[in-house]
């Protein structure tokens, strides 16, 4: 009799450990369940795994992600972050990998710890020695209050909101792609020959078709124009060295207006600053001269160009 008990008491045992077993492979009736965010940013995507607490009454920045302090970032496991190609992240560079993300909240702003040590559970934050960048995150007020701690992407072109959505508090930061400092090649040799050295570092490419007109005059003006805006433009972080690469697309009409005030940033320089920079160059050089109308051929309306502005040649001094 006593041999049963023991048999049966082992059995209930493993039955026990098997329940045990089954319910920590299920991840998604944890208390945190896992969760992830991703963006495709055409040269680079960006995804995000991480477990998502719950608010439950508890105040942010303080009984959860308290003020002042490194913070997980999520739940349970480490929040990663992967990238497959180079991007900025709030302007600082991050290139192609795998990541640990943690978060330092505060009051009026956040900042995001992008750490190279992977693989640690989430409340041991290796230190600053693995940072490979902290970036200062935007914080706002939500019209509602969210349970569920939340990161997504709001994408727009060829860049993203990160978000981190909890209670009322809302911490944003902006990533972009960042591509390689390869030299860019004006499609024709006229072209080339219609602009001066300093033009063709600045990069003016006619991207559409001009039947049989000559627009020679017309890219002498356009570069000149958008010379002059951009150094009354120029941040002063580039007389201080700042270097940077922003490649714009823009349309121009007939009657030198710029197509329906859209310039697309085709390429990042990764800073804000300097990205609106060379955007503000080019509205604030509008209008252009008139396209030509005089050749013949197919009548042309409108014209597309790329233009790319290089912070890294020398800046003369503002008079």
């Amino acid at each position: 009799m006593r041999k049963v008990s023991i048999t049966f008491a082992a059995g209930c045992l493993s039955l026990t450990l098997l329940a045990v077993a089954c319910v920590a492979q299920d991840k998604s009736i944890r208390p945190s369940p896992p969760a992830t965010a991703s963006v495709d940013l055409g040269a680079a995507s960006v995804t995000i795994n991480y477990s998502s607490p719950r608010l439950k009454g508890r105040q942010v920045g303080g009984e959860v992600a308290p003020f002042g302090k490194v913070w997980r970032a999520g739940a349970n496991e480490a929040t990663t972050f992967v990238a497959s190609g180079r991007v900025a992240v709030g302007g600082k560079i991050v290139p192609a990998g795998s990541y640990t993300i943690f978060a330092i909240p505060d009051k009026d702003k956040w900042t995001l710890i992008i750490s190279k040590k992977t693989g640690e559970w989430g409340t041991d934050y290796p230190g600053e020695a693995e940072d490979v960048a902290r970036v200062d995150m935007k914080v706002s007020t939500l019209p509602a209050s969210i349970e569920n701690f939340t990161i997504s992407f709001d994408k727009s072109d060829i860049s993203a909101n990160l978000n981190r959505d909890w209670g009322t508090t809302r911490a944003s930061a902006r990533i972009t792609t960042v591509a390689d400092m390869s030299p860019l090649i004006l499609p024709s040799q006229r072209q080339a020959e219609a602009l001066s050295p300093v033009h063709r570092n600045m990069g003016l490419v006619l991207m559409s078709g001009t039947g049989e007109a000559d627009f020679e005059a017309n890219l002498k003006q356009i570069s000149l124009s958008l010379r002059k805006k951009w150094m009354e433009a120029m941040p002063d972080s580039v007389l201080q060295g700042q270097k940077g690469r922003v490649i714009l697309e823009f349309g121009i009409n007939e009657d030198g207006t710029i197509l329906d005030q859209l310039v697309r940033t085709t390429v990042s320089s990764g800073n804000q600053t300097l990205d609106d920079a060379a955007i503000a160059a080019i509205r604030n050089a509008a209008p252009f001269d008139r396209l030509p109308i005089s050749y013949a051929g197919p009548r042309v309306s409108k014209i597309s160009l790329r233009m790319t502005f290089l912070y890294n040649l020398p800046i003369p001094p503002r008079p």
